[in-house]
């Protein structure tokens, strides 16, 4: 039978879906599956869902952003080839933001993040639903086949 542990760290509650079990005269505990701050397991697939979305919508302003910057680095190449053969350096080199190049890579590197933490996010979002499809679906039933501890 699975239930829902609570526990508490640093002043914040987390919530795990355990289920106990006896292996050589000793009872041990095995995590089933985080929560995070949700009761229950609907609740948790919720946020993690959530979070999923938020993170491909950051994961989608960052490529455009880049997108932006790649597109005005490229008219810079086309309109200034070499650097130098003009007098007086008329090449634009830095915004008020900084280099575009550097701009560009730190645009590259947050859509790397957010496209991990994405996908971070939809596994969690199916270990659950596993967890959900093995019948454990609500709390306090005897046809969920788990109960919650509070």
């Amino acid at each position: 039978m699975a239930f829902v542990r609570e526990k508490v760290s640093r002043g914040r509650r987390y919530f795990y879906l355990v289920e106990n079990r006896r292996e050589g005269g000793k009872v041990r505990q095995r995590v089933l599956g985080f929560l995070g701050y949700e009761k229950t397991l609907e609740a948790a697939i919720a946020y993690w869902h959530k979070e999923a979305a938020e993170w491909r919508g950051k994961q989608k302003q960052w490529e455009a952003k880049a997108r932006e910057w790649y597109d005005w680095r490229m008219w810079c190449k086309e309109r200034w080839p070499t650097v130098g053969d003009l007098p007086g350096e008329t090449r634009p080199r830095m915004t008020p933001r900084g280099h575009p190049h550097r701009i560009y890579w730190q645009s590259m590197d947050e859509v790397v993040k957010c496209r991990a933490r994405a996908e971070k996010a939809e596994a969690k979002v199916r270990a659950l639903q596993g967890l959900a499809n093995r019948g454990i679906k609500k709390a306090g039933g005897e046809e969920c086949g788990y109960q919650s501890i509070r």
